[in-house]
């Protein structure tokens, strides 16, 4: 059986087609303890990188970063 998508099925759907069939992709931006913070769900055939500057931009840094050997007044 195909799947085909009905007209009412909005586009944001995130189903496509790949050699393992009928696929989702995750693309996940997380910190260094593995905590997610912002994700994008696509079509399976969707390559990673083109969903990199969609998933950063949900991501808002609260203040600087950085250890107390790195002075703000520089």
């Amino acid at each position: 059986m195909n799947y085909e998508k009905s007209a009412d099925e909005p586009a944001d759907h995130a189903i496509g087609r790949s050699r393992g069939g009928l696929t989702t992709k995750n693309h996940l931006v997380c910190d260094g303890k593995g905590r997610v913070l912002a994700f994008v769900v696509t079509g399976g055939q969707v390559a990673d990188t083109s969903k990199l500057a969609t998933t950063l931009e949900q991501i808002s840094v609260a203040g600087p970063v950085g250890g107390p050997g790195y002075g703000l007044t520089a």
